[in-house]
């Protein structure tokens, strides 16, 4: 999965995905000089994640999020009167 996510990446900017790597890992060698509490909580191995460590994150909260926003979308929910045949007298 990460590596189709690498090279969307790279076709989005005209780059490799050994690029976008590189730029993710320096992006995570920034980020974790002084990490806030929201970076600490990524799950890693080391003192900070990899990038596929990362990556594996994102995508796992975006699904999340993404499932939990749909859940209290109301515009998917089925309109009062389906279920008006319940209280016909």
């Amino acid at each position: 999965m990460n590596r189709k996510i690498y090279k969307r990446i790279a076709r989005m900017y005209g780059v490799d995905t050994r690029e976008v790597k590189n730029e993710i890992t320096s992006a995570i060698k920034l980020a974790y000089i002084n990490p806030s509490k929201e970076a600490l909580a990524i799950p890693r191995k080391g003192t900070a994640p990899s990038p596929d460590e990362l990556v594996k994150f994102a995508t796992t909260f975006m699904k999340t999020y993404t499932e939990i926003e749909a859940m209290h979308d109301t515009s998917k929910m089925l309109p009062a009167r389906a279920h008006s045949h319940r209280y016909k007298h």
